[in-house]
């Protein structure tokens, strides 16, 4: 393909040229709505695509044509696949055809295929128990295949991102502002102190950074 496609905000999906520069493209997802929040897309090669939604808890498949738009194929529910899937994020598809849904809050990929005109639900792979001695993905939401490897690729959020995250609404750090969640990260009202003031437990580039500040 010429060009790149990808989800975001503003419009369903953005149609682009493979170095940026050039937006030809912007495409509606209606048959989403109300709950048009997609997450994921993935080539399936032809002109096919996948595209997750995390309102709808549904994995759509879509014909493409440039400059004309998606067409729904079929769709199905992750929450169907089993309780608590219902948090459908990235999505890839391997060689052989087959594709993976990240189900975010329980740690799972959902493994799936497509034949005569319907989905198949394979099963769920629980990433999170592969090996908690040396790390239980916090937040995965990323996924892509590797066919060099043959092995699939997740990413997820670090435990220290939701140890900030925490640490911003314990010291009152998120204020509102018309609205609007703002950060202050400069000066602290209550305590009279700037962020000078508050020591970590170690040095960054300590192996016990991460642990020590969960």
């Amino acid at each position: 393909l010429p060009f790149d496609v990808f989800a975001a905000s503003g419009g369903d999906v953005f149609e682009t040229s493979l170095d940026g520069t050039t937006l030809y493209n912007v495409y509606d997802l209606a048959d989403q709505s109300p709950k048009r929040e997609p997450t994921g897309i993935a080539f399936a090669g032809g002109n096919v695509f996948y595209v997750t939604n995390d309102d709808t808890h549904m994995l759509y498949r879509y014909t493409f044509t440039s400059g004309v738009g998606f067409t729904r194929v079929d769709e199905i529910s992750t929450a169907s696949s089993g309780a608590g899937y219902n948090d459908a994020e990235g999505v890839t598809v391997d060689g052989a055809g087959n594709f993976y849904v990240i189900a975010q809050t329980k740690k799972t990929i959902l493994v799936y295929t497509y034949g005569s005109g319907s989905f198949t639900f394979v099963k769920a792979m629980d990433i999170g128990a592969l090996n908690p001695s040396k790390a239980v993905p916090k937040s995965p939401e990323g996924i892509a295949w590797d066919p060099v490897s043959g092995n699939l690729l997740v990413v997820s959020a670090r435990d220290l991102t939701n140890a900030l995250f925490e640490s911003l609404v314990v010291h009152d750090r998120v204020r509102d502002h018309a609205g609007r969640a703002v950060l202050d990260l400069i000066y602290d009202e209550q305590g009279r102190e700037t962020l000078a003031s508050e020591a970590l437990p170690c040095r960054p580039e300590d192996d016990q950074f991460e642990a020590r500040t969960k």
